[in-house]
């Protein structure tokens, strides 16, 4: 094999690996209850801060309004007291696997945009949880978001909060 051959293929194999397994992530992501006991019925609201917490511009992407972070790439895990998740809404299958119940036709329509942050900027959002899983039940949900890094392809992991729903 020639050696410009050799040099590209090693050259294509750099540019195609994954990241190594150090890579950091570029933002950190810090959440908050709007209110950490709401009552069955409600939404429930959580307060999303990211931070980019590299040495460098990064650029997010913001939908336009606020309280709909999941359409930003954000994702939500809950977990009842048994640490098992409660049923998903038929908004949130939808998002995530761009498929209707049978014989329901819906879109979701998404508008926005990339935005920069410079290192140590920070950009707020929301998610509403009810939106996304039923919380009808009483009791406590322990909720976590992530996202996946795009630059890094690190997931990010926020921390955990509970969200107690009463009668």
């Amino acid at each position: 094999m020639p050696i410009l051959t050799r040099f590209l293929f090693a050259v294509l194999a750099v540019s195609i690996a994954a990241p190594s397994p150090t890579a950091e992530a570029t933002f950190s992501i810090a959440i908050k209850a709007a209110q950490e006991t709401v009552k069955s019925g409600s939404e429930a609201r959580v307060g999303i801060t990211l931070t980019n917490i590299s040495k460098r511009q990064i650029s997010i992407f913001k939908v336009n309004g606020n309280g709909q972070a999941e359409l930003a790439g954000f994702d939500v895990d809950v977990r009842n007291t048994d640490g098992n998740t409660p049923p998903e809404t038929k908004y949130h299958k939808k998002i995530k696997t761009g498929e209707d119940a049978q014989g329901e036709t819906s879109q979701v329509v998404v508008s926005g945009g990339y935005i920069s942050l410079n290192s140590g900027e920070s950009v707020k959002d929301e998610i509403v949880v009810t939106r996304l899983f039923d919380l009808s039940s009483p009791g406590s949900y322990k909720v976590q978001v992530e996202k996946m890094d795009e630059q890094s392809k690190v997931v990010v992991k926020s921390n955990v909060i509970t969200v107690t729903v009463t009668q």
